[in-house]
């Protein structure tokens, strides 16, 4: 819900358009008052949303330091989401999502070409909402911040170990694009394959967090489950996650993925 800029190694906030107060997150700051500015932020829709508060904990978490993590990389990485802005809208409803394109497209405009905003999350969505907040997190966090950092393993193009990697997945029948063929048809290239490497992405680390058999949908789209089968399905980019991503980044907790929402088992028996 700001820009943050990186002084002489302080963190200051800086004022966004009314819109942007309104319906943004913003990666790319550090962790300490990453959790209690957004919290004080969001107090206002607190009631209607009670992953708001948890879903920048979880950034805090998903970049807390730790004895496994490259603190220099790490910092490199946060600095690039900075320096390039990227950004995640969070509209509470589809109505509210509407309403925004509506009556604030020249302002929404000007907000997509100054902020990388590769994706939104959904407040409050029926089912599935600890995913809802962990997928575009990753989509910001990857398309940005390992894109820049890790251009030969985590680049959006063509050139990268991630689409090697996609490529193998998809030929061995891991990751099924299918649903995205009307993309493929209607979209510009480029578009439609930065889609494909984002959504790899995110099945790939949040599986080797091991998220996808509690909280994932359980889609065709992805049929690998946990860590141990991804690290035997798709060997060698497993290892270059564990030296790049999973040097700079690791899960957020089990304990505060609850204050976000249920696992799927416990939507199906709710």
């Amino acid at each position: 819900l700001a820009r943050f800029q990186l002084l002489d190694g302080a963190l200051r906030a800086l004022p966004l358009p009314p819109l942007l107060k309104r319906f943004a997150a913003a990666l790319g700051m550090d962790r300490s008052p990453l959790a209690e500015w957004a919290a004080d932020f969001l107090e206002e829709r607190r009631q209607s949303f009670r992953g708001g508060r948890s879903t920048w904990k979880a950034v805090a978490e998903i970049f807390e330091p730790g004895d496994s993590i490259d603190r220099s990389a790490q910092r490199e990485v946060l600095e690039h989401l900075h320096r390039y802005r990227a950004c995640l809208p969070v509209p509470r409803t589809e109505e509210e999502l509407e309403k925004l394109f509506d009556t604030g497209s020249e302002e929404l405009d000007e907000i997509m070409d100054l902020y990388s905003t590769c994706d939104i999350i959904m407040a409050d969505v029926p089912r599935g909402q600890v995913m809802e907040v962990v997928e575009h997190l990753l989509h910001a966090i990857t398309d940005v911040g390992l894109h820049y950092r890790f251009p030969t393993e985590w680049g959006i193009s063509r050139e990268s170990e991630l689409w090697k990697a996609m490529q193998a997945a998809i030929e061995a029948g891991y990751y099924r694009i299918e649903s995205y063929d009307d993309m493929r048809e209607e979209a510009p290239r480029e578009v439609y394959e930065r889609v494909l490497l984002q959504e790899f992405a995110y099945w790939f680390v949040s599986t080797a967090w091991n998220l996808q058999r509690d909280y994932g949908p359980d889609e065709d789209e992805w049929t690998i489950r946990d860590a141990d089968e991804l690290r035997r399905k798709l060997p060698g980019f497993y290892k270059i996650y564990e030296r790049t991503a999973g040097s700079v980044m690791g899960p957020p907790s089990r304990a505060l993925l609850a204050e976000i929402g249920p696992t799927r088992e416990e939507e199906r028996d709710g």
